[in-house]
Order: structure tokens, then sequence, then C-alpha cells
């Protein structure tokens, strides 16, 4: 699917490769549909530049001792991915402030309440935008 571009973004994250497929994005866009994306900051930053009024939303732990604790409570990982892991959200973190909003997952509860409420301030904003009320 990258040879063939059918991606508009892709990435190598934590030695895994993600990507957002064009198709589906763009049928969902005629269809008017807003669509969330949890990709990383890299993918979101290439989002940005294809769509200049896309939202980015960071979601950020309260501390790289939080997340690292997070991570080893789940075990689903040896100590090089953790490491790298580590130091991709060190590199992502560094880029927060090229994002729109930030939310400090700290709480669950709260940092859903502030994504929903981001969700429907920017979707009023953007429908007044297209002329909708």
């Amino acid at each position: 699917m990258v040879q063939e571009s059918q991606f508009f973004e892709w990435e190598e994250v934590h030695g895994s490769f993600y990507g957002t497929p064009k198709q589906r994005l763009i049928e969902r866009l005629r269809e008017g549909k807003d669509t969330i994306l949890d990709i990383d900051t890299r993918g979101a930053l290439s989002i940005k530049r294809e769509f200049p009024d896309a939202c980015l939303i960071f979601l950020m732990p309260p501390s790289l001792t939080a997340l690292e604790e997070r991570l080893r409570v789940r075990r689903t990982e040896g100590e090089g991915s953790l490491r790298r892991r580590l130091e991709d959200a060190r590199r992502e973190i560094a880029e927060k402030d090229k994002f729109d909003y930030v939310i400090i997952n700290d709480d669950l509860d709260k940092a859903y309440e502030e994504l929903r409420q981001i969700v429907q301030r920017e979707k009023i904003a953007h429908d007044k935008a297209r002329g909708h009320s």
C-alpha cells in the first residue's frame, strides 16, 4: 500500500508500521462525516498539512515517569521496546505545541470529558464556517 501511495500518511512507530488509508478517509469526508484518527505526532502533522482545518489534539501522559509505570504494569513489551516507546514519547511531547489542544491524561474520565467538549466545540465552529446552523 505504501508503494502504491494508498496512505495519506504512514510512519514507523515503536518498531511497527502504521498508516491512514486514503480511500476510507476520502469516503468519510465526502459523506460529511467527522473522523477521529488515533495517530502519532508525525502522522498528525502530515494530516494537518493535507487538511489545514483539521483539529489536532495531543493526549499527553501526566509525566514520563507515570507513562513508564503504566507501560511496566501492562507487561506487554520487553525492556528494549519499552525504552524505545519512552524515547518516542519524549520526541512526541516536544511537538505538543504544534497541536491545537493538549489534554493531560491523568484521570480517564476527566480526559474523556475534555476530549468530548473539544470535539463538540470544533464541530459547532466547523458547521458555522460551512454555513450550517
